[in-house]
């Protein structure tokens, strides 16, 4: 009877405690009927100045806000917004869409800028090329940095030089490259959440000179030093990518019952868990050339994460695959698959990195670098290859090449010193589990 008691007393505490505790998100659900104290579609010829204040390089073209000009190099385009009655706004929702020229450097938008950061400073360009003097000043949001590929930029600025700010990089969300989107802002004075597409990205939570963010599922993914205004206006900042806005509304904050980011039409189903974005070990990447026998199959310098090439001319030759990586910790070596297939590595696709790469992955905060040299056998079809880094913190892909080389099916990987892959099923059986995830508060 007592052993019967126990298992009892056992299976009933299990029980109790196996009712699972997940990370939820920080954010506050929006309603959509907060009252509208702000809203510009430039539809005007010209910026209303009562409301705008702006620097070299901004105007109205074709009905948008529009930075920078054509092919000019406008290293200040800052648009800034004020509203008169109280000169600064809190609590409030800020929605507006972009598109982008993803040209060289960087664009995005900034909030609690003070009124001298329209026409003094940059605000913003953290993770671009920025020079060792450049300022920034609020909380700054880079939707987009050509060096960075693939990832969006967070600074808490207060007015002093690069490097000084509390910053971290976040990995794009799926279905967005950086080119055109929409984006929502929520600032609740000590809670900020940033949305793309409708898709809840970040959320900052404020406390005395320290930030701490989150992912969508509640997950920390930086914590930090920070000073930062509590209040100030919001604006767009460029360099170089010609960046343009539109439909731009302000409205006074209204919490909702049901998350509702703005865009977003598919239900959320409560209860069930997200898995957090793995953190990047990749700090930056250079895709300096594609090359066959020398000869340059794409640009010279700064490709995109996604390039694509025509190698039917040159089918049983080998691709190189040249740049260079900094990281976070030791890299091990470099490889590439061939449409998601078995991964090939070889020693000498690591190539010594000189001088001037090891002072700029440096500059760009990794403690590692090194050039990488993939040679890719090219036979005929069309076919992805995705170059990729291993480092201690894992895999991670650097560049992915669309091959078209006609219309067979991919080649086969060749196995080279890849790493073969063994899958185990192993059967547990037990009394009694308890899964026991702790919540975290906000």
């Amino acid at each position: 009877m007592k052993k019967l008691l126990a298992i009892a007393i056992c299976i009933a505490l299990c029980l109790a405690l196996a009712v699972p505790a997940f990370a939820e998100s920080k954010a506050k659900p929006v309603d959509e009927s907060g009252e509208i104290i702000f809203s510009d579609d430039f539809s005007d010829d010209e910026l209303d100045t009562d409301y705008w204040i702006v620097r070299e390089g901004v105007q109205i073209l074709d009905g948008k806000l529009t930075l920078g000009k054509g092919d000019n190099w406008i290293a200040g385009g800052y648009a800034a917004n004020f509203i008169p009655e109280d000169d600064y706004i809190e609590n409030y929702v800020l929605d507006f869409d972009f598109e982008g020229d993803k040209r060289d450097c960087y664009y995005g938008f900034g909030i609690r800028a003070p009124g001298n950061c329209a026409s003094e400073f940059n605000n913003g360009g953290r993770f671009g090329v920025p020079q060792a003097s450049e300022l920034g000043c609020g909380i700054a949001f880079d939707l987009l940095i050509k060096p960075q590929a693939g990832k969006l930029g967070v600074a808490l600025n207060d007015g002093g030089e690069w490097g000084e700010a509390a910053q971290f990089m976040l990995t794009f969300p799926t279905g967005y490259d950086g080119s055109s989107g929409h984006v929502r802002l929520v600032d609740l004075g000590d809670l900020v959440t940033l949305y793309i597409n409708g898709k809840e990205i970040v959320t900052l939570v404020l406390g005395n000179e320290e930030v701490t963010a989150y992912n969508s599922a509640g997950e920390e993914v930086f914590k930090g030093d920070a000073e930062f205004p509590d209040e100030g206006t919001f604006g767009f900042y460029q360099r170089n990518d010609l960046l343009t806005i539109d439909n731009v509304v302000v409205r006074e904050f209204k919490e909702g019952t049901a998350q509702d980011p703005g865009t977003s039409t598919e239900p959320v189903e409560p209860g069930e868990p997200v898995e957090p974005e793995p953190a990047s070990d990749v700090i930056t990447v250079a895709r300096d050339q594609l090359m066959v026998d020398g000869a340059d199959r794409a640009e010279f310098g700064g490709n995109d994460a996604v390039t694509d090439v025509d190698l039917l001319a040159d089918i049983g030759k080998e691709l190189k695959i040249w740049g260079w990586v900094g990281t976070g910790t030791e890299i091990k070596g470099f490889g590439y698959r061939i449409n998601g297939g078995e991964a090939v590595t070889q020693p000498d696709f690591v190539y010594p990195a000189e001088e001037g790469v090891v002072n700029a992955a440096a500059n760009k905060g990794a403690s590692y670098s090194s050039r990488y040299a993939i040679m890719v056998p090219i036979t005929e079809g069309s076919y992805k290859v995705e170059a990729f880094v291993t480092t201690e913190a894992g895999t991670e892909v650097i560049w992915t090449v669309n091959v078209s080389a006609g219309q067979s099916s991919a080649p086969e990987t060749p196995t080279g010193d890849s790493t073969l892959t063994v899958v185990a099923v192993v059967a547990v059986l037990a009394l009694c589990a308890t899964v026991v995830l702790k919540k975290k508060s906000f």
